[in-house]
């Protein structure tokens, strides 16, 4: 599979953020664009939910609540 990076700047504010979903919902994106605004959306909306994102969690794969039993 190919490796790329994409050039798109994730948001950082909620207000960027809406404005990226505008962006995204109106253009007419496909392909490589499509999935890199995609990916800069959901990165932002993990990153603003205070929920850590599975790259960022040491426990990436582990079960919640596993260790209580």
């Amino acid at each position: 599979m190919a490796d790329f990076v994409c050039q798109i700047p994730v948001p950082q504010t909620q207000q960027e953020l809406d404005q990226a979903v505008q962006t995204y919902l109106n253009a007419n994106l496909s392909g490589l664009d499509l999935f890199c605004h995609w990916q800069a959306i959901r990165e932002a909306a993990i990153a603003q939910s205070g929920f850590p994102s599975p790259a960022e969690s040491d426990e990436a794969g582990a079960i919640a609540g596993e260790d209580s039993y």
